[in-house]
């Protein structure tokens, strides 16, 4: 059904940030890219070995270009896979 509706416009991911979003309370934060646009928002926060998980609506723009995002100034990395 996808393949005749077009593109996804948007993508749940999961992304890695430092410890310092766990007391922030970034829940319902704006994802910005690096121009300043809003490029999605944050659905949840996490402890993991990494720091912090950050789990995201992003856009699929976004993903794509692979520009630096930031989530209260700090920046956002794709999460290591889990094996």
């Amino acid at each position: 059904m996808q393949d005749m509706r077009g593109k996804v416009k948007r993508r749940l991911v999961a992304l890695d940030a430092s410890p310092a979003l766990l007391g922030a309370g970034a829940q319902a934060k704006e994802v910005v890219g690096a121009d300043g646009s809003v490029a999605g928002h944050v659905s949840s926060v996490h402890p993991s070995a990494a720091g912090a998980r950050v789990l995201a609506s992003i856009s699929t723009a976004a993903l794509e270009s692979q520009a630096e995002l930031r989530v209260l100034g700090e920046a956002l990395r794709p999460a290591a896979k889990v094996s």
